[in-house]
């Protein structure tokens, strides 16, 4: 009995870690429960607003999203939040370099960003084609990082600093 128990849990684990889902974020409307999470191993949030990403930076756990998408990342589940390509600017840099979610623009771009002051070809030849590559000022983009950039059709959006608005 307890091997067919253990089969059956394995086999439920395996296809979860292959079920995905999407949501479409208003924030009018109540999260999903989290009672999603025990099918879905990933799960996208469409339509993110800016006020969702802020309450979600600052821990904002009166927000029944942010406490939604917390509890998600506590089940090891694949988070990723769809953005407009405005909206780069306003997401915090330590969200896109050390949050275990992920980002990507409407058009299903990835976006990325790094935390050394030197973005070198090792860190771009790995990403997707297309993929948006996030940068302030103060990094700057080896050589062989500018050709990686062209050769691999990667978007290059440039940012005054590392906060945002709401960081200040």
């Amino acid at each position: 009995m307890n091997e067919e128990l253990i089969q059956q849990v394995l086999a439920r684990l395996k296809k979860r870690q292959q079920q995905k889902i999407d949501f479409f974020y208003q924030s009018d409307q109540p999260a999903p429960s989290a009672t999603i999470y025990y099918d879905y191993a990933s799960v996208t949030v469409q339509n993110v607003s800016l006020p969702l990403i802020r309450d979600l930076y600052r821990m904002d756990t009166t927000n029944p999203w942010v406490q939604w998408l917390l509890t998600g990342l506590g089940y090891r589940v694949q988070i990723t939040l769809a953005v407009s390509f405005k909206q780069l600017d306003f997401i915090p840099l330590p969200m896109l370099t050390a949050w275990a979610l992920k980002f990507r623009t409407y058009q299903q771009q990835p976006i990325v960003a790094f935390e050394q002051t030197q973005i070198t070809r090792r860190d771009l030849v790995l990403l997707p084609q297309k993929s948006v590559v996030l940068k302030t000022h103060a990094q700057k983009i080896t050589m062989l990082g500018q050709e990686e950039l062209v050769k691999r059709q990667l978007v290059l959006q440039e940012r005054s600093n590392r906060t945002c608005i709401w960081e200040k």
